[in-house]
């Protein structure tokens, strides 16, 4: 019982990690698209 909750409560992080380190990256990406005065790709 105790394994199986460490277990969950490490999954649920790892997952809750990806997710906001996904939803971070996608905002970047939509401020950049949105505003095109500020290149942080140098092209």
């Amino acid at each position: 019982m105790n394994s199986f909750k460490i277990r969950t409560s490490g999954i649920l992080k790892s997952h809750w990690s990806t997710m906001l380190l996904s939803r971070c990256t996608r905002q970047i990406e939509c401020y950049d698209n949105l505003d095109p005065t500020t290149d942080s790709r140098g092209t």
